[in-house]
């Protein structure tokens, strides 16, 4: 049986809870408060609807937040394209329509 990206997220955060796991510019995570952030917003997002059939896109640069929201949607199982935040709003508009997203999240 093949594991998910998330299921790795979950023993490791399990087994090693301590452990560095993201650092950007402003803050740094463990697994730990990693798994557990990807957990409560992934409940938030249940609640609002979201499920196997969104389509999200991550319009952001990488930090802390776009690693937990990376997770976050991949644990309820959306669909997730990515962005970066220095592309115009004509690229979001075109990626957005093409792709059928059901929800943009920035920073």
């Amino acid at each position: 049986v093949m594991k998910s990206i998330y299921d790795y997220l979950k023993g490791y955060a399990r087994s090693n809870p301590r452990n560095l796991a993201v650092v950007d510019e402003e803050k740094e995570l463990n697994y730990g408060e990693l798994y557990d952030s990807v957990i409560c917003l992934g409940a938030y997002y249940i609640k609002k609807g979201y499920s196997n059939d969104s389509v999200v896109i991550l319009y952001m640069d990488n930090c802390v937040e776009w690693m937990i929201a990376f997770y976050t949607f991949l644990c309820i199982g959306c669909k997730v394209s990515f962005l970066s935040s220095k592309a115009s709003a004509k690229e979001l508009y075109d990626v957005s329509n093409d792709l059928s997203t059901d929800m943009v999240v920035r920073k």
